[in-house]
């Protein structure tokens, strides 16, 4: 690669540290005062410069979340109780840990008000809603799960409970319970005895 082509490293730099003032003002104080202000009154940046790498505040967060916890990692195994709970562990795991736990919280209540992190939740969920679905979807080709199996209502079902565990009840999720929960979802689906709505 050229010089030319390389990435400046004080663009690098900036970039870090806009993204991490985000973090920090919404961890601290939540999401509706994660302004531009703000992030450039925390990180140093100048708002204008903030701008020439963000056209709004919702990619610039999109981008701070999306760093903080990671991508959505896609499985490839072809044993679904281990796939599930590898990402139940996952999801627990980031609830519990500071200040991943209130981002999310504050992602989630602050979305019913602001159109703006509602489309930021959005995005941010249906990725890694995706990759799961995705799992149990193999599954029902592979004929683990009936294919009358629907793969989002199941994931809404295992993450639901981790969701309560962790954010309303501020409670740790245990390998024993995680597992627990995957395995009575699995054989509920497998013996098409799933709550249904409406049903």
């Amino acid at each position: 690669m050229s010089a030319s082509h390389e990435i400046d490293p004080r663009i690098e730099r900036t970039r870090s540290k806009a993204l991490a003032a985000a973090i920090q003002v919404v961890g601290e104080r939540g999401f509706s005062a994660a302004s531009i202000e703000a992030i450039a009154d925390q990180s140093g940046v100048a708002r204008s410069t903030i701008y020439r790498h963000w056209p709004d505040r919702t990619s610039l967060l999109l981008e701070a979340v999306r760093d903080l916890l990671g991508q959505a990692v896609h499985f490839t195994s072809t044993d679904l109780r281990s796939d599930l709970i590898s990402i139940a562990s996952a999801l627990s795991a980031s609830l519990a840990t500071d200040p991943i736990g209130a981002i999310v919280a504050s992602l989630i209540f602050e979305a019913r008000s602001d159109p703006e992190i509602a489309e930021l939740r959005r995005q941010f969920v249906t990725q890694r809603f995706a990759v799961a679905s995705e799992v149990i979807a193999s599954a029902v080709e592979r004929g683990e799960l009936p294919a009358t199996t629907d793969p989002a209502a199941m994931v809404t079902d295992l993450a639901a409970p981790i969701f309560f565990r962790g954010l309303a009840l501020g409670a740790p999720s245990e390998p024993e319970w995680i597992e627990s929960l995957v395995d009575r979802w699995i054989d509920a689906y497998r013996n098409d005895t799933a709550p249904r709505i409406g049903g």
